[in-house]
């Protein structure tokens, strides 16, 4: 990776706590965030054509962060794409290559960081571990976190596209109510 790629990389991963929630998010009542480590399987989910299907169908009033390894040119430009196309979605990609752990250490970071800027915070991950510990020690050190933090894991994008599609069914059905 050239010194120009990840001077590149540094300036999307500047965390400005202002920014957050977005403009789309800020006036909504109820605030989500979804922090998606887009490693271990779950990156194709975000760099395929229906992506943009996809980051449309998470539910309105909602903040998407993406954290990813930054080894692929293609997910790098993707990812690029998407924060440029919707306000509400914010990209962290890991600026050391190679490394195994680089998006859980962001996610984490972020999550720490804007702890009391949401309602409710989803983590969305492939079958990591690490993260039932993350979620653990992140409560323990931020009270406020405590029952705000929502853990799911998915095999693979489909079941991740799934999960998606019941949140919107959820989110219409307390519409109507």
């Amino acid at each position: 990776m050239t010194l120009e790629t990840k001077l590149d990389l540094a300036k999307m991963n500047d965390i400005g706590i202002n920014d957050y929630p977005s403009p789309t998010v800020r006036d909504s009542l109820t605030k989500f965030a979804f922090l998606i480590d887009c490693d271990g399987g779950l990156s194709s989910a975000f760099h395929s054509k229906d992506t943009s299907n996809l980051i449309e169908r998470f539910p309105s009033k909602s903040d998407i962060f993406l954290f990813f390894n930054s080894n692929d040119s293609n997910i790098v430009e993707r990812m690029k794409e998407l924060k440029s196309k919707y306000s509400h979605v914010h990209i962290f990609p890991n600026l050391i290559e190679n490394s195994r752990n680089g998006a859980d250490m962001n996610l984490s970071f972020v999550l720490g960081a804007i702890s009391n800027k949401y309602d409710k915070y989803i983590i969305i991950v492939g079958l990591d571990q690490a993260y039932e510990e993350i979620k653990q020690r992140l409560e323990n050190t931020n009270p406020r976190l405590k029952n705000h933090v929502e853990l799911r894991r998915f095999k693979n994008p489909t079941e991740l596209t799934q999960y998606v599609q019941e949140l919107v069914k959820i989110q219409e059905e307390a519409v109507r109510i």
